[in-house]
């Protein structure tokens, strides 16, 4: 199989930790800059010519290393941390909706969890302090209109969880 450069796109000052696709042909990478960037296809590749991307938001509220993406649907993505957070985002609207901050060390992996008490969304963050916790996204009266709580923690392990399934 034979592949080709589709498109290069620039922006972060440091490696990028993650990469993930999301509806209509954006996309968001997380860097060790500390940043996250979410670009829009604005053209698509054809034999002749690169696609082309737009930078649509800059995420720089990361204190530390963004070393996982996850998309949840309906607009919102997490970035997870080296500084201990996994923070959520609407990737469509630029804004911050919640930092979810109760993991000790950093955070290495971000995988979806099924519904439950019929939240926005639930995901699982696995943490370098031996801890995989579970976090539901909901309806609130907050400015972002949305919260996220932690609604259970697997606290067995021995050493770092690096993912999950």
């Amino acid at each position: 199989m034979v592949y080709s450069l589709r498109a290069e796109l620039g922006l972060h000052t440091a490696d990028v930790r993650s990469v993930i696709t999301l509806p209509e042909n954006w996309l968001a990478s997380g860097s060790r800059d500390h940043s996250v960037v979410i670009w829009k296809c604005i053209s698509e590749a054809t034999e002749d010519s690169e696609a082309t991307y737009s930078i649509e938001h800059t995420f720089r509220s990361h204190q530390h290393f963004v070393n996982c993406l996850l998309y949840l649907g309906n607009h919102l993505i997490v970035s997870g941390s080296a500084d201990k957070t996994a923070i959520v985002w609407d990737y469509k609207a630029g804004t911050q909706v919640d930092v979810a901050a109760l993991h000790s060390a950093a955070i290495c992996s971000l995988k979806t969890f099924s519904n439950r008490n019929n939240a926005l969304a639930c995901f699982v963050s696995c943490s370098w302090d031996s801890t995989a916790r579970i976090w539901s996204v909901e309806s609130s009266t907050s400015s972002s209109g949305l919260k996220v709580s932690c609604i259970g923690v697997c606290e067995a392990h021995e050493g770092p969880v690096w993912d999950c399934v």
